[in-house]
């Protein structure tokens, strides 16, 4: 990008800067960047321009008044031009530069150039591109380099951090890789800590929209980006943020601001961009943009140039291909580990068998089992670090709303690599996870399901062996769930209201009258006989008991019971007219204006 002190600071040309005068205002329209060199000597030639433009002219039709060179330079900058310069001469229009256009430049704030009677236009214009063309040269050689650096930084241990601390450093930008969670797997510079808030709610719109290509938000000084990474999907996103030439880091050189734009060389699979302002931060795994520099590399063309945008997209891609190559090597362990998962749940086995399955699928657990045949495993338990514990518990989640295509199968994807160590499967209706008994992962889980509007039934904790018990109970959960809008959890004996919870208030009260309405017509003021149906029911049909606790003889429970099976033509000895008077009562305790 060619900037007007650039054109001034060139010997050969002899321009003069008339306006601004003080250094300080002059410096700073001096950074304005010219895209052309143009000629006119229309009166208004304005609709002739397209933007950052140095405007050369003889004067030929230059008004008489100030008022009316107002006018003309203000159609002039309004049109987008970088500057003016006239040129002077013995047998030009103007031998030196008329005070009236001094006083119109300086009010409507245009640079104004003198250009000396020996220099022609054609020189300015030539000198332009020469200048143009240096700063190309010099763009292909930086993006060139920072590929170079990049390429090298992915031949590194730890390649993700190493590209994005390369791509940071010769950028002069903040970058961040947040993985499919939405969690920091590598950061550089010092603005990155601050991305994934400030860019939060534009990722979050980017995730509904998977076919959008990226994008570049431009605020006047700030560029920002977010882009997907992966080849068919999401499986990562790179936030980059970086400044132009007026706000960008040391070693950013000034060069311009465009504004939005697509990545250059094609759509990125994925693709996005978002916007935000910046605060200083630092991020684990992340490091200060100051220090050396990775093979020597800066961007010296202008934080919004093509190479620049080149250079993203093939960070962009490179980031891609390890993704893909680390989601390739886990593929394997992770068809395993849900073949282990299908026999696991199959039925209930005795721990030492459960244990010897999560070992043969390359699955530990429990670490810490000193002696056991799983000691020699090395593989981290995700996030969760030693356990001395023998519990685990399956959870299931589900979309709340059908989604087309392989949705689970992707969600089980993400969890199986963002929780390594888990056994993790699906079927077309959810996707389960068998975990090592833990709070801090099951909250975590929790807010997963949250912030992506996931249905989750969470199942007991219970020894490996009995892990069937709880992933029966986590799918039973997961139906409340899927109608309460909310994390459920396998409860024991509440199970049976969380049931009832699914039916309307209407179609409950409506069941609570037909099994109790007769006993309600019999019964008294006192409301005795619903009092002792509800005793009989709570001691399982013992009379002796009932009559207990109702402090009355045993023959007037037994009379009472007898008038009650009459009035309702149900036999209170079998288990499953229990069961119904059971669920009636507890419908009429809970919505007695529906019965």
């Amino acid at each position: 990008m060619v900037k007007l002190s650039d054109i001034v600071g060139r010997k050969d040309l002899d321009l003069e800067v008339v306006w601004p005068h003080r250094t300080s205002l002059r410096d700073r329209f001096l950074e304005r960047n010219v895209d052309a060199a143009s000629v006119s000597e229309l009166s208004d030639p304005g609709p002739w321009l397209q933007g950052s433009e140095l405007l050369m002219t003889i004067g030929l039709l230059l008004p008489d008044s100030e008022a009316g060179c107002r006018d003309y330079l203000h159609r002039v900058a309004k049109a987008g031009a970088a500057a003016v310069a006239i040129g002077l001469g013995a047998e030009l229009p103007h031998q030196q530069v008329p005070d009236r256009l001094i006083e119109a430049a300086a009010a409507v704030r245009i640079p104004l150039l003198a250009v000396p009677q020996a220099v022609p236009f054609v020189a300015v214009t030539k000198a332009f591109v020469e200048l143009r063309t240096e700063a190309e040269r010099r763009g292909l050689e930086w993006a060139l380099q920072a590929q170079r650096s990049i390429t090298v930084a992915a031949t590194r241990p730890g390649p993700v951090q190493s590209m994005v601390k390369a791509f940071s450093t010769a950028a002069a930008a903040d970058a961040v890789v947040l993985d499919a969670a939405g969690h920091v797997s590598a950061a550089h510079g010092p603005g990155a800590g601050s991305l994934p808030e400030l860019l939060g709610g534009q990722l979050a719109r980017m995730r509904k929209q998977p076919g959008r290509s990226a994008s570049i938000d431009f605020d006047g000084k700030v560029v920002r980006e977010v882009h997907p990474l992966g080849i068919a999907r999401p499986r990562a996103w790179l936030l980059i943020q970086r400044g132009t030439a007026d706000s960008s880091r040391s070693g950013g050189v000034p060069g311009g601001s465009s504004a939005a734009g697509s990545v250059a060389g094609g759509s990125v699979p994925g693709g996005s961009s978002a916007a935000g302002s910046v605060a200083g931060g630092s991020v684990p795994g992340g490091s200060s943009a100051g220090g050396s520099v990775d093979d020597g590399v800066r961007d010296r063309t202008g934080s919004d140039s093509a190479q620049h945008r080149v250079v993203t997209a093939g960070l962009i891609s490179l980031l891609s291909l390890e993704l893909e190559r680390r989601h390739a090597a886990l593929e394997e362990v992770w068809r395993s580990g849900r073949d282990a998962f299908a026999e696991l749940v199959s039925s209930t086995v005795d721990d030492g068998a459960a244990l010897a399955l999560l070992g043969r699928a390359g699955i530990n657990p429990f670490p810490v089992l000193a002696g056991s045949h799983l000691e020699s495993d090395t593989r981290p338990w995700g996030i969760f670090g030693p356990l001395s514990g023998r519990r685990v518990r399956v959870l299931a989640l589900s979309q709340r709303e059908p989604t087309p295509g392989q949705h689970h199968q992707l969600l089980a994807e993400d969890l199986a690599s963002e929780f390594e160590g888990t056994l993790v499967s699906f079927d077309p209706a959810a996707v389960f996870l068998l975990i090592a008994h833990d709070d801090a992962l099951s909250d975590r889980l929790t807010d997963l399901a949250l912030e992506r509007n996931l249905a989750l039934g969470i199942g007991s904790v219970l020894r490996p062996g009995a892990a069937r018990v709880s992933y029966q109970q986590a799918r039973a959960a997961l139906r409340l769930s899927l109608n309460s809008g909310q994390a459920e959890t396998a409860a024991g004996d509440a199970d049976f209201r969380q049931m009832l919870d699914l039916v309307s208030a209407e179609r409950l009260g409506e069941f609570a009258l037909s099994v109790l309405g007769p006993v309600i017509a019999i019964d008294d003021s006192d409301h005795s006989m619903l009092a002792t149906l509800r005793a009989y029911i709570d001691q399982r049909g013992n009379q002796d008991a009932s009559a207990t606790v109702l402090g009355i003889h045993r023959h007037t429970v037994r009379n009472r019971i007898a008038r009650i099976e009459r009035a309702t033509g149900r036999d209170l000895g079998a288990p499953d007219s229990r069961l119904n008077v059971a669920l009636a009562l507890h419908a009429y305790d809970h919505f007695p204006q529906q019965s």
